[in-house]
């Protein structure tokens, strides 16, 4: 079976995302820490590009960018729980954007099957962005790792069929 790398990573993806599901604030905090270090590294490379590879502006906007990089990064390892709140916050500001933007597209531009599609998208978004700030304190503690455990289920399932030979035949 050739497609056994798509099985093995569906498969994992699965049992990480249902450990996800059943532990959300561990999961949570994962995403913080991944995140972090993402960053951290980001920066490191940002910086050792902007002396290696830019010139004049084009080095101090990479320095800049590198250590604000740097900076966040730190930020999320060092205060977790901080970081938990921000990108909570962040998430559900970029679902509030993205469930007006989605519902006015959905009736401005839109017509026919596309326009109830997309508004019932943005209406899930708008929907889901109230849900984190009704109750932050709540929605802040879990929301990330409930977020990490539904495309990891999602990704698992998806690699699963990807990698079943009967792919593609009706």
């Amino acid at each position: 079976m050739k497609n056994t790398g798509l099985l093995i990573a569906g498969i994992l993806s699965l049992i990480g995302g249902f450990f996800a599901w059943l532990n959300p604030f561990a999961a949570t905090l994962t995403v913080d820490l991944l995140a972090g270090w993402f960053f951290v590294f980001s920066g490191l490379f940002l910086l050792y590009s902007a002396f290696s590879a830019f010139n004049g502006q084009a080095r101090g906007n990479a320095t800049l960018i590198g250590v604000i990089y740097l900076l966040l990064g730190y930020f999320l390892i060092a205060h977790p729980l901080q970081g938990i709140a921000s990108l909570t916050v962040l998430c559900g500001v970029m679902l509030l954007f993205a469930g007006i933007f989605r519902l006015a597209a959905a009736f401005k531009l839109l017509q026919g099957n596309a326009r109830w599609v997309v508004g019932i998208s943005g209406a899930l978004s708008l929907l889901l962005a109230l849900l984190i700030f009704s109750n932050f304190s709540a929605a802040a503690a879990v929301t990330l790792g409930i977020f990490l455990a539904i495309e990891l289920i999602s990704n698992g399932i998806s690699l699963l069929f990807w990698s079943s030979p009967e792919k593609g035949k009706p």
